[in-house]
């Protein structure tokens, strides 16, 4: 899990990283913004499993998730 966790964390990190860069400045705030709102709400939803290994696999979808909603932005 953790090298699927390693591999779906990169993979956001550079969608992310990517679509900023194709994005105006006043876009680019609305995706930290709209970023930040997420990490918040992943957070919350994965913080009320009560088992530790549950929150980690619920983390683990969530970026995967996320990662591939930027990398449809993308046009990939």
């Amino acid at each position: 899990m953790d090298e699927e966790y390693a591999y779906q964390d990169e993979r956001l990190n550079r969608s992310y990283k990517r679509l900023l860069l194709t994005l105006s400045a006043s876009e680019q705030i609305k995706l930290r913004d709209e970023e930040r709102r997420w990490l918040s709400w992943r957070k919350h939803r994965c913080g009320k499993y009560e088992i530790e290994l549950a929150a980690y696999g619920c983390e683990l979808e969530m970026a995967a998730d996320r990662a591939t909603q930027l990398e449809e932005r993308l046009g990939k």
